[in-house]
């Protein structure tokens, strides 16, 4: 089984359409794939579409993860799977909190203090069990009916939502919710030759597992995909992490200390969609071989001798 981690130097780097784009390829070309985003949020003032997805299916839906779930033909009742640790961030109300007050310094930085609905999904023994969490802060902050929007979404998830401080969550998704998302991730190595892990924001590596299992890793930013192996980058990660966890490290503090197998420059994708152009995907899965990450490729069509 090869996992390929796909990471970003920040948000709206294009993880998701580099990741969804590579999946769907290796799935072209006859791979048995999986994709999975073990960590990740929704912004509810820039995608307030995945209000109406949560609600219609019972449970915090980002929209990375619906993304995801279509780049390789996942059925809908799979994407809590795809992305185990999923939350909803509400914007915050400047008129009624001072843009330069503490309290909303905090909160425009620190994404747990605009989490207003978080899930957690563990997956054991053939089954989901889920978790929801409402953030009293976010609502506390977030513009009236932005708020009133949220809780008509909150009344109607299975289960209900507890609701707790942003500590709380801050905690969960830190011990809990890694684990939690490690259970999903192994669920789809075990029916996968080749697992896409999409990394959240700009940390260099979601969770343990993906962190000991990565054979490549590939950093988006605007315009291209930076190949790394595996091995090298989890060095990296290690000797900046020497003081504190993996999975908190950012990908800037590691592009220093290792270089490149190769970059591919990506052009501008207006549909996450429709994704990269085949023939920009087709260089990074040929450098993946090259770098002999991936397994011989393989083909269902019969009349491709294998």
């Amino acid at each position: 089984m090869t996992l390929v981690l796909v990471v970003g130097v920040g948000e709206d780097s294009g993880k998701t359409t580099l990741a969804a784009s590579i999946a769907s390829r290796l799935r072209e070309r006859g791979f048995r794939v999986s994709v999975s985003k073990p960590v990740g949020a929704s912004e509810v003032w820039l995608r307030p579409w995945v209000l109406r997805e949560s609600e219609r299916m019972g449970y915090v839906v980002t929209g990375d993860s619906l993304i995801l779930s279509k780049s390789v033909g996942l059925p809908e009742d799979r994407v809590e799977e795809v992305n185990p640790v999923a939350a909803l961030l509400a914007p915050i109300d400047y008129v009624r909190l001072p843009p330069r007050s503490s309290e909303a310094e905090a909160a425009s930085i620190i994404p747990f203090f605009r989490t207003a609905l978080l899930r957690i999904s563990e997956c054991i023994e053939g089954s989901v069990r889920r978790l929801h969490l409402a953030g009293k802060e976010a609502f506390d902050r977030s513009p009236r009916l932005v708020a009133e929007a949220l809780r008509e979404v909150a009344e109607g998830l299975k289960p209900r939502p507890l609701t707790v401080n942003s500590d709380f969550i801050s905690r969960v998704v830190a011990e809990a919710g890694v684990k939690a998302a490690d259970t999903c991730l192994s669920k789809m190595e075990s029916e996968s030759e080749v697992v896409v892990v999409e990394s959240n924001s700009d940390v260099a590596v979601p969770t343990p597992l993906s962190f000991s299992r990565a054979s490549a890793v590939i950093v988006a930013s605007p315009g291209s995909a930076a190949i790394y192996k595996g091995e090298k980058w989890k060095m990296a990660v290690s000797i900046q992490a020497s003081i504190g966890s993996p999975w908190r490290t950012s990908v800037r503090d590691i592009l220093g200390l290792v270089k490149p197998e190769g970059v591919v420059e990506v052009p501008l994708v207006s549909d996450p969609l429709e994704g990269i152009p085949g023939e920009y995907v087709d260089e990074i899965v040929d450098l993946l071989q090259q770098l002999k990450v991936l397994g011989r490729e393989h083909s269902n069509n019969p009349l491709i001798e294998r």
